[in-house]
């Protein structure tokens, strides 16, 4: 049986610090294992949400939606890439040069 500590002490007996260490080791040991069952139940969740994501039948609206916007996207970057063979071109044409040239002896270069 343990005794408090009386008023006067200031400090633990032996014997209460003894149970106190144990009391926090069984306290640690309780939370890492209920942690542990907690991230587990987590990770099982997670992979049958994305598992259900992935293979749900989607409807055909939804098939052609992402085919739709697969289709607009090469045909935005074919048209990026055509622009931007435009600029190269017109950066490099000697007109264009001449006329930047003279712009800046005007002060109005770009």
């Amino acid at each position: 049986m343990t005794t408090s500590p009386s008023p006067t002490d200031g400090a633990a007996s032996p014997e209460d610090s003894a149970e106190l260490a144990l009391a926090r080791k069984l306290g640690r040991e309780q939370a890492e294992s209920f942690d542990l069952r907690l991230r587990e139940a987590e990770t099982r969740q997670r992979e049958e949400r994305l598992a259900e994501a992935a293979w749900r039948p989607r409807s055909a609206r939804q098939a052609w939606d992402d085919e739709d916007a697969s289709l607009k996207v090469v045909q935005l970057e074919s048209r990026l890439s055509e622009l931007s063979a435009y600029v190269r071109a017109v950066d490099n044409s000697l007109p264009w040069r001449m006329i930047q040239t003279v712009r800046r002896m005007l002060g109005r270069g770009w």
